[in-house]
């Protein structure tokens, strides 16, 4: 047996029936586990302060492995904290977050999802996260999963030649309705959510 904990924002929270619905689909007949306690609007400092209420809970002793979406930076960028702090602070919750676990006798994996793109009233910003994208895909823990997305969803810099390259082609992205909707969150159309959705089922799929 498995069990999933969706943790994180907006993009990963049971309101949000594009991602969820396609990711319990994905799950469908099997002996899975699934909780979700994100909240729209968090930000990763706030996951921390609340995991002791929120999170820990839900990790229980006997339920085998655990998996933990790790969905929330999004809003930390947002509201000016830097890439260097939000990766720091995603490091302490999943590091609090296995050591409850492993109290507990069950281990926990953290599924990492890039930052999506997102439409910043200071460009600069996407080039802030972009920044805290690298500093996951470079340094996510060992044995923990991550989950790679096409530039439709999450443009990387470095396949661009220029910051302006860069943050024009994020701009278009986001303006794009076959994805996006209003420049932050992705429909809940083929193209968008389930997508997503099914990228991570899979990765989990994949590991268990």
């Amino acid at each position: 047996d498995a069990s999933v904990i969706s943790d994180g924002d907006s993009h990963f929270a049971y309101w949000n029936s594009g991602f969820m619905r396609e990711f319990n689909a994905q799950f469908w007949g099997d002996s899975m586990n699934i909780n979700n306690i994100a909240i729209s609007g968090t930000t990763v400092v706030v996951m921390n302060t609340g995991a002791a209420t929120n999170l820990f809970p839900k990790i229980q002793s006997g339920r085998g492995d655990y998996y933990l979406i790790c969905g929330g930076g999004t809003n930390d960028i947002s509201t000016g904290a830097t890439a260097a702090t939000t990766w720091a602070n995603m490091q302490t919750y999943v590091a609090n977050a296995k050591a409850n676990a492993s109290g507990k006798g069950v281990t926990l994996k953290a599924v990492h999802i890039p930052l999506y793109n997102r439409s910043y009233a200071d460009p600069l910003k996407s080039m802030e996260q972009d920044a805290y994208n690298e500093l996951l895909r470079n340094n996510y823990a060992a044995g923990d999963l991550y989950v790679d997305l096409a530039a439709e969803y999450s443009a990387k810099r470095s396949d661009y030649a220029s910051d302006l390259a860069f943050t024009n082609a994020v701009t278009a992205f986001v303006a794009d309705t076959n994805y996006f909707y209003d420049g932050t969150h992705l429909v809940d159309a083929p193209l968008g959510y389930p997508v997503i959705a099914a990228l991570v089922a899979d990765a989990i799929k994949i590991d268990m």
